[in-house]
């Protein structure tokens, strides 16, 4: 019995260290102080944990076609807001609007975004009328 009780305190240690240590600032990628505003084609929708993705083919302005990877909030913070996987689907052109990396890569934390029915919404704990 000892050897069951200890065997499950070791487990359920490793498993809380683990997803403690897994979690991550987004200061680390993103620059909260910039404002990046990128509208194209979504051409992926990654729709799982830890943050929902939507992988957008953006023309830049030399006219050449750039792959934009912009993360949005985990799946329950996306569905308390009432988005959902179909929310955002591959062939919508959509705006994005968030905080851009600080080395310049095409990665975006969403914070508003603009659907294909024209209407801009915040995305998770966002101030729309901050950007």
């Amino acid at each position: 019995m000892k050897k069951i009780i200890s065997l499950l305190l070791t487990s359920l240690l490793y498993m809380t260290s683990f997803n403690s240590i897994a979690h991550h600032s987004l200061a680390v990628e993103f620059d909260s102080t910039s404002l990046v505003i990128v509208e194209g084609v979504v051409n992926e929708v990654w729709y799982k944990n830890p943050h929902v993705r939507y992988y957008m083919t953006v023309t830049n302005e030399n006219g050449e076609e750039v792959n934009w990877d912009t993360h949005a909030h985990n799946i329950v913070g996306m569905s308390r807001q009432g988005y959902t996987k179909d929310s955002v689907k591959v062939g919508d052109r959509v705006i994005m609007e968030g905080h851009g990396t600080r080395n310049g890569s095409p990665k975006l934390f969403i914070r508003a975004w603009t659907l294909p029915d024209g209407v801009r919404q915040a995305v998770g704990n966002a101030n729309i009328d901050r950007f």
